[in-house]
């Protein structure tokens, strides 16, 4: 912008935009609010190099949600994935779970198997790090070919798993030790959310 059109929206002489530009003389609190306005920066910014907006991503990250559904149910067939959208986390909050936040993804969860706990059409966060059983939680898994969220647990008598839901409707399957290791995690659910 010229000098003599950003003194016009400034509403000050030209030459006062000079003093400003040398550091001569420092803007009152109106004229501040006004320089931000018109460079489309915070007040912030220009006092300090930092705009709240970074500051909020220093804090924050957002996370891939994917168009996959895990069945809370029989089974979902997920092929390739796209992204559809993103969540904003805390890294904080994240690096608490132990999860990096590259290893990170949202899911929907389908179905009523694991109702009341994670209901149709609740997001997932998962992460997609933990591949194998560390302990006992609630999973995204592919078995068959299909996908599903469930809670595992191991089964110390057999070896084997037990996935279970929490809907009583659906009763635990057993795995036996030969058919859990064709067992394939595609990450370990540590937060939900859905609709009230």
């Amino acid at each position: 912008m010229a000098r003599k059109d950003f003194a016009d929206k400034l509403h000050v002489h030209i030459n006062t935009i000079g003093k400003l530009e040398r550091g001569e003389t420092l803007p009152d609190a109106a004229q501040l609010m006004r320089i931000a306005e018109l460079g489309e920066h915070s007040v912030q910014w220009l006092v300090t190099g930092r705009d709240a907006r970074m500051s909020a991503s220093d804090e924050f990250v957002l996370v891939d949600m994917l168009d996959v559904k895990a069945s809370a149910g029989g089974g979902s067939l997920n092929g390739d994935h796209d992204v559809i959208g993103q969540f904003a986390f805390r890294k904080a909050w994240l690096r608490s779970k132990g999860i990096a936040a590259d290893h990170s993804k949202i899911i929907r969860a389908r179905g009523d198997s694991m109702a009341d706990k994670i209901n149709d059409g609740d997001i997932l966060l998962v992460n997609t790090a933990a591949r194998t059983m560390q302990q006992d939680g609630i999973y995204v898994i592919e078995l068959d070919g299909l996908d599903y969220v469930k809670l595992l647990q191991r089964d110390f008598a057999t070896g084997g798993l037990q996935i279970i839901s929490y809907n009583q409707a659906y009763k635990p399957q057993h795995l036996p030790p030969e058919k859990a290791a064709e067992l394939r995690i595609s990450g370990h659910v540590v937060w939900h959310g859905g609709e009230l």
